[in-house]
């Protein structure tokens, strides 16, 4: 499900892409699907600055504007989330999986 309130200074043409891409999206298959489509017409490669913190981490694709697009759980109960990093220290959840 999308992420309703994400923080302003996060909101941009890109992330409002993402999100409509993912608007009408409730499993974690479809929205995968959706997020490869995404990284396959940019055709970016992934940053050198963007690293895979967390077990659960998993990079997704990586964004005209350099962004990057990856899944993830802050801990092993929550659910699975797709964090937009705008680089190695600030990023914020775009979509999270429906419990």
């Amino acid at each position: 499900m999308i992420v309703r309130e994400i923080p302003a200074r996060y909101r941009n043409s890109v992330s409002e892409a993402v999100l409509n891409a993912l608007s009408d999206v409730v499993d974690v298959a479809e929205a995968r699907a959706r997020v490869a489509h995404v990284h396959a017409s940019t055709g970016k490669r992934r940053p050198a600055w963007y690293r895979e913190d967390r077990p659960s981490d998993e990079f997704a694709a990586t964004l005209v504007s350099g962004a990057v697009l990856a899944w993830g759980r802050v801990f092993p109960t929550e659910p699975l989330e797709l964090f937009m990093w705008l680089d190695a220290d600030r990023g914020t959840v775009l979509w999270r999986e429906r419990q």
